[in-house]
């Protein structure tokens, strides 16, 4: 399963594209906010969904500790499936975690399973999100997933914008590993490209693991031709 991201916008277009999402199958919604006035949007958006879909908010560090907790209580009343990085350190977030009834997950601050130990050391969070990139690859990435999991922690996979490469990967390790937070790998839409194309896009709020040799993508050599700035000397 993958999650839906809404765009930052009024809350009325947001609730809509959230009715848009739910007519197409997605069963969880995100919610970008760091602003008092996003909270409109997100009481928009599940009042547009309704009770049953998961609903998630990432603040990407964009508050102190005192402004999450109070911004997190403010949101606490729409049942929020969890808060992705309200804040920039482990610390911090621990700090928050303690204050909140809502779930936290880590980010940007789990970038490796040397993160991942360091999160559950501490306690910091509740839920972790692993990027294949930011993590070092498959390898990495898999100790960080299966270190969460052992220690009792919810984890899940996201692109960083990643092409159609970055997201089949993340899809086979989503599948070997058996995931089954709804991960933030939906993002090809954002790419106005042929080479967005090359995987299918999601269907009732999921996206197939390509088949095939390797990654199990195949890229029209035209299409890639399109997006090249530049070609390195061999």
């Amino acid at each position: 399963p993958v999650n839906l991201t809404l765009p930052a916008g009024p809350p009325a277009e947001a609730a809509e594209r959230a009715r848009e999402g739910l007519r197409a199958g997605y069963a969880c919604f995100k919610v970008k906010v760091g602003l008092p006035e996003d909270a409109e949007r997100v009481a928009a958006v599940r009042e547009a969904v309704g009770p049953w879909p998961a609903l998630r908010v990432d603040a990407n560090r964009a508050w102190s500790v005192e402004e999450a907790v109070t911004c997190i209580r403010r949101l606490e009343e729409y049942d929020l499936e969890f808060v992705e990085q309200p804040c920039r350190s482990l610390e911090e977030l621990r700090q928050v975690r303690g204050r909140v009834s809502t779930p936290i997950a880590a980010d940007e601050s789990v970038g490796s399973a040397r993160a991942v130990r360091r999160a559950v050391e501490t306690e910091a969070c509740d839920v972790v999100n692993v990027k294949l990139a930011s993590a070092g690859g498959f390898r990495a990435a898999r100790e960080a997933l299966r270190l969460a999991r052992v220690k009792g922690l919810g984890a899940f996979l996201s692109s960083t914008l990643d092409g159609p490469w970055g997201i089949a990967a993340a899809l086979q390790l989503a599948a070997a590993e058996d995931l089954q937070l709804a991960c933030g790998l939906a993002t090809l839409q954002l790419f106005d490209s042929p080479l967005a194309d090359v995987l299918p896009a999601p269907r009732n709020g999921t996206l197939k693991v390509p088949g095939g040799p390797g990654l199990g993508v195949q890229v029209d050599e035209d299409a890639l031709a399109e997006v090249v700035v530049d070609e390195l000397p061999a």
